[in-house]
């Protein structure tokens, strides 16, 4: 069974783009990506698995900024957004400012509740900033791909609270 979807692209960006999808017997779209017409296979199901022995400037700072945003989450509060853009091409600019910032005043509000989580934290983070000789300049394209795949793996398995 096919079912045809109409978007808008926007004003200024076109007409309306129809995109078919296939929807099976058990009525759970298939994206075209898992029927092999798209150059990856996403199948849903797959374990997403921290690299631990993955130590590239990109995928490591993307799982310290990660781990900045959950622990700003354990406290109520988000990270600004221009701070997470700007982390993404120019680490060296953000993630220091941030610890100095935010994160030490999100870790003194949890460390009354938890102090050995925060002492495990703290001691996890600074091991993924000794994993880096300095943060760097900038992230070309490439290790924006592995910031972007490091920050994903780090949200997933989470923090040792």
């Amino acid at each position: 069974m096919w079912h045809t979807v109409r978007r808008r692209r926007g004003r200024k960006l076109g007409p309306a783009v129809e995109v078919r999808i296939e929807i099976p017997e058990n009525g759970i779209p298939v994206p075209a990506t898992e029927r092999g017409t798209g150059p990856v296979s996403m199948r849903s199901g797959d374990p997403v698995t921290l690299n631990d022995s993955r130590n590239t400037p990109g995928y490591v700072c993307g799982r310290i900024i990660a781990a900045y945003e959950l622990i700003a989450a354990q406290v109520g509060q988000n990270l600004p957004l221009n701070d997470l853009n700007l982390s993404a091409t120019h680490p060296v600019h953000t993630i220091p400012r941030l610890r100095a910032g935010q994160i030490r005043k999100a870790l003194a509000r949890t460390r009354e509740q938890n102090p050995e989580g925060v002492a495990r934290v703290e001691a996890y983070i600074a091991d993924l900033v000794a994993r880096l000789d300095h943060f760097p300049q900038s992230l070309d394209s490439e290790q924006r791909a592995e910031y972007v795949l490091g920050e994903a793996h780090q949200k997933v398995v989470g923090l040792p609270f």
